[in-house]
């Protein structure tokens, strides 16, 4: 297992503008340049459907993830309730960064946004949550000192007093909250990584862009997001992908105007996925292990491990359950919300 950033966040790097196409407009793109959206051979039996459980039907109440989040609670007391609108003036996200408000509904008897299309417009309590530690996605998780979590106490106290008197707690002392955040940029640190095989050309060749399209497609894989290929998961819990396909070297993307055109060379192929937020990250490594396997039948080279090693299907597949034993003591399950929420 490695460190490695997602394909958006590589593609980011080169693209200045990104912009969003439907998958009917993408096709037409394909079709256009003379692409097919279909392999020369159906096996996509090789990536049987993974048994996984549904997720649940929305819940009642939207609350605050206590793995991930240091939460603020205030209890109205004079006036026993307050207008929304008037408590998200008080709170507005800019001046804010992390903070997410959540109120519980006095018409509807429910907790859920404050701020949402379907929010309360009189609530009866208040949840102020911040992340433990800066959020994953374009930001370096940070450890928070303890006053800070002290003054965000005082913060709502001073604010929620311009309004009435109401009282406030966190079940997490700010000493507590601090450990926590030490605790929460470890696990980051550690765990916050892509499950990696690389299929790789012989050493002075390279695989043809078109035989790589027609492979990855062959294998029921589909092309669009960020220009790569990806196995989707419909089941609603994890990542939209199971996993994706990338190149290693510049974009790392797949532009069919320069697969149609001749242009692309691959030296290799990195079939990937987050361990936190799959859906079972044991299951699709197995399914990942079998798509490269077969990719390697069809383009030959070498597969290896992310740290160059020669792929072990048992000694990764040991350490994959290791970690994510270790993530669902933590309180991160992979694939389940708490594990959304952070990584």
């Amino acid at each position: 297992m490695a460190q490695r950033s997602s394909p958006l966040a590589r593609l980011r790097k080169v693209y200045d503008d990104l912009f969003v196409a439907s998958r009917s407009d993408s096709a037409r793109r394909v079709r256009g340049l003379g692409l097919s959206l279909k392999g020369s051979e159906d096996r996509s039996a090789l990536l049987r459907p993974i048994p996984v459980q549904k997720a649940a039907d929305p819940p009642r109440d939207f609350l605050p993830g206590l793995a991930s989040q240091w939460v603020v609670d205030a209890e109205l007391d004079d006036p026993a309730r307050l207008a929304a609108r008037a408590v998200a003036e008080l709170f507005p996200p800019r001046q804010l960064p992390g903070l997410t408000v959540y109120g519980f509904d006095a018409d509807a008897g429910r907790w859920t946004y404050l701020v949402s299309a379907n929010g309360p417009e009189r609530v009866r309590a208040l949840r102020f949550a911040w992340p433990y530690c800066g959020p994953a996605w374009r930001q370096r998780r940070e450890v928070v000192p303890a006053p800070v979590f002290g003054a965000r106490i005082t913060l709502v106290e001073n604010l929620l007093r311009r309004l009435g008197t109401a009282r406030v707690w966190a079940d997490v002392d700010p000493d507590a909250a601090h450990a926590r955040s030490e605790r929460l940029v470890a696990v980051g640190a550690r765990y916050d990584s892509r499950i990696v095989l690389r299929l790789a050309a012989p050493a002075g060749a390279s695989f043809a862009g078109r035989q790589v399209w027609d492979v990855l497609l062959s294998l029921g894989l589909e092309w669009g997001d960020m220009d790569c290929f990806h196995w989707q998961n419909s089941s609603g819990r994890g990542d939209d992908a199971y996993f994706s396909v990338e190149m290693s070297t510049g974009s790392g993307c797949f532009l069919p105007e320069e697969i149609a055109a001749g242009l692309v060379h691959v030296e290799d192929l990195e079939f990937s996925y987050s361990l936190p937020r799959s859906a079972d990250p044991i299951a699709v490594y197995g399914r990942m292990w079998n798509a490269v396997q077969y990719a390697r039948t069809r383009l030959g080279g070498a597969v290896t491990a992310a740290d160059g090693r020669p792929a072990d299907r048992e000694r990764e597949t040991n350490a994959i359950a290791g970690s994510a034993a270790e993530l669902d003591a933590l309180g991160f399950q992979p694939g389940g919300d708490e594990a959304l929420r952070f990584f």
